[in-house]
């Protein structure tokens, strides 16, 4: 171990946050760790922003303390007592450090609560670039609809290996609009290519498509549009300097499907 290594900054997540190690090192390089930051994001469900509150970074979707904040955070825990009965521990934490430290949150996107239900696909769909971490998978959301008939092992396989090949660029979104064949395609990088029989229009694009239950987002959403048809990553290749990627259309009653996305 090299004790001569300076710590920059302080993580911490929930048992059940998934990080992006490469895109969450390319994020805080961002920051000056020298300065005080205290950076994360909320939930974007409206329900729990207005039980819980939005002047701290909630756990489930990482929270990073720059090096000063950590070291104030830490000196200041005896003072942060009185904050002991609050709901959870993120709660508490932004309670000292906004009002012990102070220090503010900065928010930053690419930490994501996700605090939704069941189908995630218009949220993962909605134009995510540079993903640092997510939350809840399969506790409370899926990644795939449940035609897909995959198990968790398979799906974060798959997960990773889309990962693994589009690094920064995963779940980039690409929209292309026929109007003459009045019909608009949208891949989303390492996650999944939809056709949908009609032309969309900006604010459709913008939205997030509500393919989830039960969450009131902050966001803009819109309803499921019926006339369309999602196929979804299953396998990557190399070629030369190319990468292609297969993407899977199984939807119960009907034969299976592909589409080949080839990129550099």
């Amino acid at each position: 171990m090299n004790s001569n290594r300076t710590i920059k900054w302080l993580l911490i997540g929930d048992d059940d946050t998934l990080w992006f190690i490469p895109n969450l090192i390319r994020t805080l390089n961002e920051y000056d760790y020298k300065a005080s930051i205290y950076l994360g994001d909320y939930s974007d469900n409206r329900e729990i922003l207005n039980r819980f509150g939005s002047y701290y970074a909630y756990g489930g979707g990482g929270i990073a303390f720059s090096r000063p904040v950590a070291q104030r955070l830490i000196s200041s825990i005896p003072d942060c007592d009185v904050y002991k009965d609050l709901f959870g521990g993120d709660m508490i934490l932004g309670k000292c450090v906004n009002e012990k430290v102070g220090t503010n949150l900065t928010r930053d996107d690419r930490f994501h609560q996700m605090d939704i239900n069941k189908d995630a696909t218009g949220y993962f769909e909605s134009g995510i670039q540079g993903l640092v971490s997510i939350h809840h998978m399969f506790s409370w959301w899926s990644l795939v609809p449940e035609w897909m008939s995959i198990d968790k092992i398979e799906i974060l396989h798959l997960f990773y290996e889309a990962y693994q090949t589009t690094s920064y660029s995963y779940l980039k979104r690409y929209v292309w609009i026929d109007s003459m064949a009045n019909q608009t395609f949208v891949l989303t990088l390492g996650y999944s290519f939809t056709i949908y029989n009609q032309s969309l229009t900006l604010e459709q694009i913008d939205a997030i498509e509500l393919t989830f239950c039960c969450s009131d987002l902050v966001r803009k959403t819109r309803p499921v549009i019926i006339d369309e048809k999602t196929w979804y990553f299953r396998n990557s290749f190399s070629e030369s300097s190319k990468i292609i990627h297969l993407y899977q259309n199984s939807a119960p009653g009907f034969q299976s499907t592909y589409i080949l996305v080839t990129f550099h």
